[in-house]
């Protein structure tokens, strides 16, 4: 509820000609991805979530709704989504089909949605890297995502209530209450991030390093793990005093995830890397770093990157 909140807001702020045009170009949206097919371009299945009115996995049945309109099969639609991504990632060894040694990450249907694309949402249940579950255990699953996000954020407002008041002993005592009624791994580290902006803002550094390292180990992402080291960056260059163990297990650990990270955000993250060798006194190597992320950030996110780099070359400059 507070998501779709936050969109309608959004699309109430949009100008009228540019919601009239998002919302009147949808018939030469796929009119294009229809002439792309007959062409023979691959087309890939995706959602772009971070738009609004747009949910990670239940979207994709409407864009494959969306692509037979255009002009694809149900077969076809159906392939963007599975052995189609899997040769553009050249990982047809690892998932795309139905194969032995393959991973297996299959859907069970109560219809055939070969006949009628929709029938893909007709789920009885889905098999995850081998692991079944069932219709009901997946409605169960977001019934209590939903219910865990909820808590975080109630906790969240009532700790920032207390950080206005100074009560910092009192937040951290709250999130750590709080986090004996969490068991969903993801959800255990919100609250672990709540904890580590507390904690910084507070200044208090005991058991510090074990709450960076419990939170970047269980980052599932390249983004989450940036999230944790650009707020050890920020703080320490704020002034406040951060063990060098701690920004060097946060320089280990996005390096690896940018690594790991494509496009934009590989960029951002290669940006936090040059930013914590600079706090080391890494001063090339930071220079190195910066001009690797400029070329894959574009767009308003690119000015910060430009202004840092010319920072590091006059640094570099008045010392040589």
């Amino acid at each position: 509820p507070g998501l779709i909140q936050q969109w309608e807001r959004k699309a109430r702020s949009v100008p009228s000609p540019f919601a009239d045009a998002i919302r009147f170009g949808q018939p030469a949206r796929s009119e294009l991805t229809g002439a792309l097919h007959k062409a023979g371009a691959p087309i890939l299945l995706g959602t772009d979530t971070g738009n609004p009115w747009v949910a990670a996995g239940f979207s994709a049945h409407q864009e494959l709704a969306n692509l037979v309109e255009a002009g694809l099969t149900p077969y076809e639609a159906l392939r963007a989504g599975t052995r189609a991504p899997a040769e553009c990632l050249d990982a047809t060894d690892e998932f795309g089909s139905v194969a032995v040694g393959l991973r297996a990450d299959l859907l069970l249907l109560n219809a055939n949605p070969l006949e009628d694309v929709a029938n893909a949402a007709q789920r009885v249940g889905v098999m995850v890297r081998g692991k079944w579950l069932s219709a009901l255990e997946l409605h169960q699953i977001l019934e209590k995502v939903f219910a865990e996000k909820q808590f975080l954020k109630q906790v969240a407002r009532k700790v920032t209530t207390l950080q206005r008041s100074n009560e910092y002993d009192e937040a951290l005592e709250l999130i750590n209450d709080s986090l004996q009624s969490v068991t969903r791994e993801a959800a255990r580290n919100d609250f672990l991030l709540l904890k580590l902006q507390v904690a910084l803002a507070a200044n208090k550094t005991d058991g510090l390093t074990e709450l960076v390292g419990i939170l970047l180990e269980n980052s599932d992402s390249p983004t989450a793990v940036n999230r944790v080291a650009w707020k050890i960056y920020e703080t320490h260059a704020g002034g406040q005093t951060i063990d060098e163990q701690v920004l060097k297990r946060c320089l280990d650990a996005s390096i690896v995830a940018a690594q790991q990270a494509e496009g934009q955000s590989k960029g951002i993250i290669l940006d936090t890397v040059a930013h914590l060798q600079h706090s080391l006194g890494m001063l090339d190597e930071a220079l190195a770093t910066q001009k690797r992320a400029l070329p894959h950030v574009t767009g308003r996110r690119r000015q910060p990157l430009e202004d840092f780099l010319n920072k590091l070359e006059k640094e570099k400059s008045q010392r040589q």
